[in-house]
């Protein structure tokens, strides 16, 4: 009988967990970030000064009953609104302000689950969207990278978030994007964009 109890108390934390993992939650970020265009053949690649702001919405997916977001540990769906300011990116050879425009990106995509804790989590994170590019290589032919508007955008994300109340947390991000328009319109050398982030995340659900 005492093994019986024993064992009944061991299986009492992971129940509390399943249960939680039952209710969905809802969530508002916003993280400012920095970045950097990565060029292969480009020296000066690195000295690219990008701003980016990150507006998400996510939810918990532990509630929904698909066996592949139990087997793929997903823990959110998003939707991520980001803007990059690309005026002091540079060309191959070319550093003229004001070239290259500003971005406008919507991003839907999953997080995966890392490390998972009251006060610490960790999520990779893929998507797939589409962003707008103000300025192409029609507007200035020193923009050699852009040649639409429209572009679609593959990204991927470290995320971190650690807790600093019951409902608001401490963000951190490292990220990865290339942005392009398919060769549909030449030229398309699209640009490769790393960059970092931080923020914070409200639960309003």
């Amino acid at each position: 009988m005492r093994k019986l109890i024993c064992a009944l108390l061991m299986c009492l934390p992971p129940a509390a967990i399943l249960a939680q993992d039952q209710v969905r939650k809802d969530f508002i970020s916003f993280e400012p970030g920095i970045g950097t265009h990565i060029i292969l053949e480009n020296k000066n690649a690195l000295n690219d000064y990008i701003p980016t702001f990150e507006l998400t919405y996510s939810q918990t997916m532990g509630h929904l009953p698909q066996p592949w977001i139990r087997y793929s540990n997903a823990k959110l769906r998003s939707v991520q609104l980001l803007y990059m300011n690309l005026s002091n990116l540079d060309g191959l050879a070319d550093s003229t302000p004001g070239v290259y425009g500003n971005f406008y990106g919507i991003i839907p995509g999953l997080s995966f689950g890392l490390i998972n804790t009251s006060y610490f989590k960790m999520y990779m994170y893929g998507g797939v969207g589409l962003a707008y590019v103000s300025k192409t290589y029609y507007d200035n032919e020193k923009n050699v990278f852009i040649g639409a508007h429209i572009n679609y955008v593959p990204k991927f994300e470290l995320q971190m978030e650690s807790a600093l109340t019951e409902r608001l947390s401490l963000t951190l991000g490292l990220r990865y994007m290339h942005f392009s328009n398919g060769s549909y319109i030449l030229p398309n050398k699209g640009i490769n964009v790393a960059s970092a982030k931080t923020g914070i995340k409200w639960q309003i659900r």
